[in-house]
């Protein structure tokens, strides 16, 4: 009777497949630099999609609008020295909503508050700032819903070091401390 004779195993183990375990390691790895790549490519053509600015016009569907901010602003708020650095001048033409949201905003609050015009100013009537309130309120709480609607309340975020570093590492298989690479985080 014949003894069988042991074989001598390689120390490279084989897969069913018959690939080693070195090129399931490459493997896996080229296929999270492909997923990476692809998410940053998706990220870049659709992540950052140009918006259409919002255009108001006060020349035409908001007269009152208009002629509130040349009655009572315009002499204190136009031209390069302007009072508080609000330049109203561009506000009587046409201009972006989305660019001048916040300006409008504390407009809005600081004509209803009752603290422009300023107390040594001209007096303003009560039918007019509320009109002016309402008016100038309405518009910018409807383009805010639009923008929420089209592009939800928070926007994006910036990851944070031990966030980028994590998932940078998930996504390549490494592990290798990237937070050292990476500048400082701003507060």
């Amino acid at each position: 009777m014949l003894l069988p004779v042991p074989q001598v195993r390689s120390s490279i183990r084989q897969t069913p497949m018959g690939q080693t375990a070195g090129h399931r390691r490459i493997s896996c790895i080229i296929r999270r630099y492909t997923v990476l790549c692809a998410v940053m490519l998706c990220f870049l053509c659709f992540g950052f999609e140009i918006q259409a600015q919002e255009t108001l016009s006060l020349s035409d569907d908001h007269l009152k609008l208009r002629s509130f901010l040349k009655e009572q602003c315009l002499d204190c708020h136009s031209g390069v020295e302007s009072a508080g650095g609000l330049d109203l001048d561009k506000l009587t033409h046409s201009f972006s909503l989305s660019e001048n949201f916040d300006a409008l905003v504390r407009m809005v609050d600081r004509v209803s508050a009752r603290e422009m015009p300023p107390p040594d100013g001209p007096e303003l009537d009560e039918k007019l700032r509320s009109e002016f309130v309402q008016e100038l309120g309405t518009c910018l709480k409807e383009y805010q819903t639009k923008q929420f609607d089209q592009h939800g309340r928070v926007q994006g975020r910036r990851l944070t070091n031990l966030q980028l570093e994590r998932t940078l590492q998930d996504l390549l298989g490494i592990d290798i401390p990237l937070t050292i690479l990476m500048s400082e985080e701003q507060r």
